[in-house]
């Protein structure tokens, strides 16, 4: 069973032009509805570079501008699988599919056929 929303850890894996938009949604929204509750969004991205740069509050897409991340103090960008650890759910956007328990090399850099997306979907129920 899933914890209620204001208990529930969030991971979007994947921070370009989808994943980056909707996890700070999802922080302006933990923020107007849960404003003491900390660090629920956990924004992940293979790319080390991508996570220093929204780290330093920039994003080179310019989906997300500087105020704007400066303000999401609930969410923590980070490049290290293992952090995913604490999410309750997972965002996984386009670009990148990891199924939890089948993380590999070949899971984290390939990009997905249609038929691998259903067939996560059947794996996920």
């Amino acid at each position: 069973m899933l914890p209620s929303l204001k208990d529930c850890k969030i991971g979007v894996i994947g921070l370009g032009y989808v994943g980056l938009p909707l996890a700070a949604e999802f922080a302006k929204y933990y923020i107007k509805n849960f404003p003491k509750i900390k660090k629920r969004i956990i924004g992940f991205d293979i790319n080390k570079e991508r996570i220093d740069e929204l780290n330093k509050n920039f994003d080179r897409t310019l989906e997300v501008n500087q105020e704007e991340l400066k303000s999401l103090k609930n969410i923590i960008f980070v490049n290290d699988i293992n952090r995913l650890i604490d999410a309750d759910v997972f965002m996984i956007t386009p670009s990148l599919i990891i199924v939890p328990g089948l993380i590999t090399a070949f899971a984290i850099t390939h990009t997905p056929e249609p038929k691998e997306l259903n067939l996560l979907t059947i794996a996920f129920g």
